[in-house]
């Protein structure tokens, strides 16, 4: 029943629906990027970026966690014909202990789950004149974690990262 009511409000049953969307209200503003074979979607709201800058400005260490979920999205297939790979839902959020409240600040939805791509998504939101976090939480995704420092840190790769943060732990 609920499946049916959806199918009614789509645009159009089409994996292509999305660039519709992204030339419609309220969409226009929230559709950032959209890559079709892969299949993958950068998304996130001007509300959601003033939420993290005025976030940022009022924290001396502003953090985010990134995380990622598969089997929300059907896969769906491609003109070609293709279906589809898992695509996974990434999330940037932020947990304001200070105010007591938690939001998200950034999304993708991607086919791809390589470091190349979660950075390119990273590097794509930091363009959105925002101060960098100074704290990054993820789980023990080594994607998720070489995106992170490609993006957030000034060291070349995740080994370099963890051979300084060693030494300064032996110090």
């Amino acid at each position: 029943m609920k499946y049916k009511a959806n199918k009614i409000n789509r645009i159009h049953e089409h994996p292509t629906a999305l660039s519709l969307l992204k030339s419609s209200l309220p969409y226009n503003n929230m559709i950032r990027d959209i890559g079709y074979d892969r299949l993958f979607l950068h998304y996130w709201s001007s509300t959601e970026i003033n939420s993290y800058r005025l976030y940022a400005k009022n924290h001396k260490l502003p953090t985010i966690s990134i995380d990622a979920t598969g089997g929300l999205v059907q896969k769906p297939t491609l003109i070609s014909g293709r279906q589809t790979s898992n695509t996974f839902l990434y999330q940037i959020g932020v947990r304001d202990t200070k105010n007591k409240y938690q939001f998200s600040v950034g999304h993708m939805l991607s086919e791809r789950h390589d470091n190349n791509s979660i950075a390119y998504w990273l590097t794509e939101w930091l363009r959105n004149d925002i101060s960098p976090p100074k704290v990054i939480v993820t789980d023990q995704s080594l994607a998720l974690m070489i995106a992170a420092v490609k993006t957030f840190i000034q060291y070349s790769n995740l080994i370099k990262y963890i051979s300084i943060c060693s030494s300064l732990i032996q110090k």
